[in-house]
């Protein structure tokens, strides 16, 4: 008579062993050494696939297995299709291995610079993909999320160059290759559509977090374009009809744009052999004619004071094609030097090249998660100088979403009726969501306020529209001694800059724990549906500089009671979201000591802002 507990157990023992046994074969063959250059986007695939039963095997309930248990539950009935599928991914790694690979000694490299390189190399390309150690015995299992195996990754890439014996490639077939590409693609898709309800939901979540994760690892122009590639190659399968599909689809299309994104980012600092085939003809196209534009100066439509100011305006671009958009411009003032041979003022050139690039940007592909607008492009609002008291300026241009909206921004509904807890929840964790895409692209906001966030909608709607984040005319890539292009700072917008960049003497010293900051005030005057000069009770007109600098003090100290109201209204959730974005470093585990232009911290900052923040806002449930 068989014994039911006892076959149950032999199941999960012969899971576990083959699970092992697959995770082992994906890391040899992601850390093999002599891929032929243009086939290096398939190692890139290869670790998708790697990361993705990684996060199956977390969700599962897979990763503390100890000897003598049964398989979770969610996957008991299932457990003859796992052993099955766990079987044939084994098996197509050694197929892979048969055709492809030879276990040798490679020797260490001795000249120092190739030696350097090679550390580099290691570092990026096999222990910078935020992977799993696995270990063979159930008692040393772990997932060091967290960035552990980050920080261990310097020490783990010399071991690498002094023990250097791994797979090596010495035959290359990439035809069969991408055969089993797809094959492996397909097997982890059996696994991915075992999880159900709860477990699909943080599978989804885990999945995007990893993508996100080896998005802000890729520094390169080449390692974005292997991850672009890697991407789109995911996306060529046939996912079926499980509704899954659909969220896995996404999770993949953003990756791909948002690797793209990055990559062009990325093409912006890059010398000349480093950048994009089409990169000249994508920034070059970003400059619209100032003849096109109508500019509606006094605009008698617009509910919101920053649409009569110097900030924003809007008016109609005719493309000559017939058409016209309807449009709002946002202004960035530049600075001129006077051009002897035209006879004119002229921008300066490194200001051009940057509005050109920032516009190029902002024209590309993105996630719906950017919450950005369409952008046409910019043009050089000088030709109107005769006529206007303006300063020189640029003006990028915004296609409105529906023509016949009247835009409003945060800043002035935050004056009306209060929205349900419901609506101000959703739309503070899309904000978040936001800052988040920004910052996994290394981008900078630089001017995140109630006033960057605008809504196009009828007077008559009764619940908040999807949001547009704006005010992009500062924004710019995050990277050591940048700085910025300068513009001009309403007095009021100091009440959302953190005290640590008030001043001239911060100029060139912007982080994303800064954009960080600002949010967590717009988070705050969400709660309290009021601008946050009347939340603390400070008039930016008169207000010192000391006054300013001390609201992140006043906001987090217990006697004021801020975050307190915070937590009575909206729960713990939304509180610990709030205080987290205004008390920064610590609250992510992330030292002032630390740079953010490391990967390490900027893969820890990150994830801490993810799970504090991002998923916290998530998970509230009203």
């Amino acid at each position: 008579m068989v014994d039911p507990i006892g076959a149950a157990i032999g199941a999960a023992s012969l899971t576990i062993q083959l699970l092992d046994g697959c995770v082992k074969g994906y890391q040899y063959f992601v850390a093999a050494a002599g891929m032929p250059d243009d086939c290096h986007y398939m190692r890139t695939r290869l670790q998708i696939e790697y990361l993705r039963l990684l996060d199956w095997t977390e969700v599962a309930g897979l990763i503390e297995y100890k000897d003598g248990q049964d398989l979770p539950d969610s996957l008991k009935s299932d457990r003859f299709v796992l052993v099955a599928v766990l079987t044939e991914i084994r098996s197509s790694m050694e197929d892979l291995a048969e055709i492809n690979g030879k276990y040798i000694e490679l020797r260490p490299e001795e000249d120092p610079a190739k030696k350097k390189e090679a550390l580099e190399l290691e570092l990026v390309e096999q222990f910078s993909n935020i992977s799993l150690a696995y270990e063979k015995k159930a008692g040393k299992r772990t997932y060091p999320r967290g960035l552990n195996h980050i920080a261990r990754s310097s020490a783990m890439a010399k071991d690498v160059v002094r023990h250097p014996k791994r797979l090596k490639w010495v035959a290359f077939d990439r035809d069969v290759f991408k055969k089993l590409l797809g094959r492996l693609t397909e097997l982890n898709d059996y696994l991915h559509e075992m999880m159900h309800g709860h477990q699909a939901r943080a599978l989804e979540v885990a999945t995007q977090r990893t993508y996100l994760e080896m998005l802000q690892v890729r520094v390169s122009v080449d390692e974005l374009k292997h991850l672009v590639t890697a991407a789109m190659l995911l996306q060529d399968r046939d996912l079926g009809e499980p509704s899954s599909s659909s969220v896995r689809r996404r999770n993949e299309k953003a990756l791909a744009s948002l690797a793209e994104f990055k990559t062009l980012n990325a093409a912006n600092e890059a010398s000349f052999d480093d950048k994009p085939p089409a990169y000249d003809s994508i920034v070059k196209s970003t400059q619209l004619n100032y003849s096109s534009m109508t500019i509606f100066y006094e605009n008698t439509n617009a509910s919101d004071e920053t649409w009569h100011n110097r900030t924003r305006t809007e008016g109609k671009y005719y493309p000559g094609d017939g058409t016209e958009h309807h449009i709002w411009i946002e202004w960035k003032t530049y600075e001129a030097r006077r051009d002897r041979h035209l006879n004119k003022d002229m921008p300066i050139k490194e200001n051009v090249k940057r509005v050109k690039e920032l516009v190029a940007l902002l024209q590309s592909d993105k996630p719906k998660e950017f919450c950005a607008p369409r952008c046409l492009g910019f043009f050089d609002d000088r030709d109107d100088k005769p006529q206007s008291d303006h300063d020189y300026r640029f003006g990028l241009v915004f296609e409105k979403s529906t023509p016949n909206t009247v835009p409003k921004s945060l800043h002035r509904l935050l004056t009306g009726p209060k929205p349900s807890l419901t609506d101000r929840i959703s739309l503070a964790h899309r904000i978040a969501t936001c800052v988040l895409y920004l910052h996994a692209v290394n981008w900078l906001h630089k001017a995140l306020r109630s006033d960057s966030v605008l809504f196009f909608s009828n007077e008559d709607r009764t619940t908040l529209p999807e949001p547009y984040l704006t005010g992009f005319e500062y924004a710019r890539p995050d990277k050591n001694g940048e700085t910025s292009t300068g513009g001009e700072v309403n007095d009021w917008w100091q009440l959302y800059v953190h005290p640590n960049y008030q001043g001239s003497s911060a100029k060139g010293t912007y982080r994303k724990m800064f954009d960080i900051y600002s949010l967590g005030i717009i988070l705050l005057e969400i709660s309290y549906w009021k601008r946050v000069e009347d939340i603390v009770g400070i008039d930016p007109d008169v207000a010192t500089t000391q006054e300013m600098r001390g609201i992140r003090q006043k906001l987090l100290r217990p006697d004021f009671g801020y975050l307190a109201q915070v937590r009575a209204d909206h729960g713990d959730r939304y509180h610990d979201a709030v205080r987290s974005c205004i008390e920064g470093g610590e609250a992510f585990g992330v030292g002032e000591e630390e740079s953010e232009g490391s990967i390490e911290t900027g893969a820890k900052l990150q994830r801490g802002f993810m799970t504090c923040v991002v998923d916290a806002l998530e998970r509230i449930s009203v």
